[in-house]
């Protein structure tokens, strides 16, 4: 999901009437556009939020501090998609247990060796 262009100019009219016109010219907000425009709604909305609480009036966000935080926000989306798909795909007695211990049920220190491990007990092979 990809952000809305509308809920944009709306984040977008709210950061100008704190720090100016001035400081958002069509050129800069084209460029934030361009760094954030993958971003879903909600994610835009908490980079708007961040810098309305932290950046000084006289310090306003440039389109590098965008960029920057739609990098932060990314990476969270990331490992929020991870910690999704191993949920998903663990069993459910493995749903809250840290992967180390997951890793040691199945027999290794690490996925591959576990992985091994479990081929080999999948095909009557002995450690």
């Amino acid at each position: 999901m990809s952000l809305n262009p509308k809920y944009f100019q709306q984040q977008m009219a709210i950061l100008t009437g704190d720090f100016g016109p001035a400081e958002y010219t069509p050129t800069r907000v084209n460029l934030i556009w361009d760094h954030c425009k993958d971003l879903p709604d909600y994610n835009f909305g908490r980079i708007i939020r961040h810098f309305l609480e932290t950046k000084s009036v006289k310090y306003p966000p440039l389109p590098t501090h965008f960029h920057e935080a739609a990098i932060e926000q990314r990476k969270m989306l990331d490992q929020q998609g991870l910690g999704n798909r191993r949920m998903s795909l663990a069993p459910a007695e493995y749903s809250n247990t840290p992967i180390k211990e997951i890793m040691k049920k199945l027999g290794g220190e690490s996925a591959l060796e576990a992985l091994e491990n479990q081929i080999k007990q999948n095909t009557g092979e002995r450690k």
